[in-house]
């Protein structure tokens, strides 16, 4: 009896012992992997926003459904997140301009309106804006109109 008693303390010692390493192997391993998702943008002086609206704005970040068997993923940044980051770089006084491309897949007036409010609100801060494009619908026109210059592909409408 004395013997089971032994192996019962020695084995709930090693449980609890395997249990602290864990404990603390996980809090590094989860310490790693949070400093490794970090990145710090650094924005340099003069520089431009260059904004490519190539997909349908969605009006939340990533909601945007996907058809595509590539196992890649990709971030669709939304309108409420894109009016931020207008907003913001409107504040920044490192950001002179904004070029914007490919407005083409807006969802609606209401997206266009709201979008081009913020670009007008940039402009209007004393900051530049260089809309260009292959070809441009009438709401696509409509947020280009924000624009200081409308740069459009010879061939394009």
């Amino acid at each position: 009896m004395k013997q089971f008693f032994k192996f019962l303390f020695a084995s709930c010692l090693g449980t609890l012992l395997a249990s602290v390493i864990l404990f603390f192997l996980a809090f590094a391993v989860v310490g790693w992997v949070s400093k490794m998702a970090e990145k710090t943008v650094v924005i340099q002086p003069n520089s431009v926003l260059d904004l490519s609206l190539d997909y349908q704005l969605p009006e939340q970040t990533n909601n945007l459904q996907t058809v595509s068997f590539s196992l890649e993923q990709k971030d669709y940044v939304g309108l409420q997140d894109l009016i931020t980051l207008i907003q913001n770089a409107k504040d920044d006084n490192d950001i002179k301009g904004i070029k914007i491309s490919s407005l083409t897949g807006l969802h609606g007036q209401s997206t266009a309106l709201a979008l081009k409010k913020s670009l007008d609100e940039f402009r209007n801060a004393g900051k530049f804006i260089v809309a260009e494009g292959r070809y441009y619908d009438q709401l696509g026109y409509l947020v280009a109109s924000s624009a200081d210059h409308i740069i459009v592909n010879p061939v394009g409408g």
